[in-house]
């Protein structure tokens, strides 16, 4: 407003003192106010939803972050009473520690599906980190460093857009995550 309004003294101030026949003093001086304070209107209106956008994405973040930790913070906090419960059992038999450990493995999959699946309610398919079918084999070389046997035979025509790469690189990606 004050950049406006200097733009409106700066106009009186030099305006020609006598108009001419057709005011056109006057209509440039008012038509060079009003362009000045249509574009600090809108400016200022452009802040304003770029502030309010970022308070929502923060909003956003927030909301992930809590429900994250939660499924994360529950299933660590089981995984742990869990171990020290049973490393704390001078006589614990195989047949114990493998059950615990079966519990273990319960709950630590069930937490990683629940961030998986609030991952994926986030996720724009149209922009999955560039991973599409040329992130396959990476995937595939990381799973075989892993100790897991895996024969791969990828096939594909120019046709394939970006978003059924993304969605091919997921399914390939879970399907060797181990996931049953």
């Amino acid at each position: 407003m004050a950049l406006a309004a200097m733009f409106a003294a700066l106009a009186l101030v030099t305006a020609v003192p006598g108009e001419d026949a057709r005011g056109l003093g006057t209509r440039a001086i008012v038509a060079m106010a009003a362009l000045s304070v249509s574009w600090l209107l809108g400016t200022a209106t452009g802040r304003q939803i770029e502030s309010a956008r970022e308070a929502e994405r923060m909003r956003v973040q927030l909301a992930v972050a809590r429900d994250v930790h939660d499924v994360v913070g529950h299933a660590l906090g089981v995984t742990l009473a869990q171990s020290g419960v049973v490393l704390s059992l001078p006589d614990a038999d195989e047949r114990e520690l493998r059950e615990t450990l079966a519990e273990v493995e319960t709950h630590t999959r069930r937490a990683l599906e629940d961030v998986q699946a609030l991952v994926r309610t986030l996720r724009d398919p149209a922009h999955d980190d560039g991973k599409g079918l040329d992130g396959i084999p990476a995937v595939v070389a990381a799973t075989r460093a892993a100790g897991v046997g895996v024969e791969t035979r990828i096939e594909a025509g120019d046709g394939v857009g970006d978003a059924v790469g993304a969605t091919a690189f997921r399914a390939v990606r879970e399907a060797l995550s181990g996931r049953r």
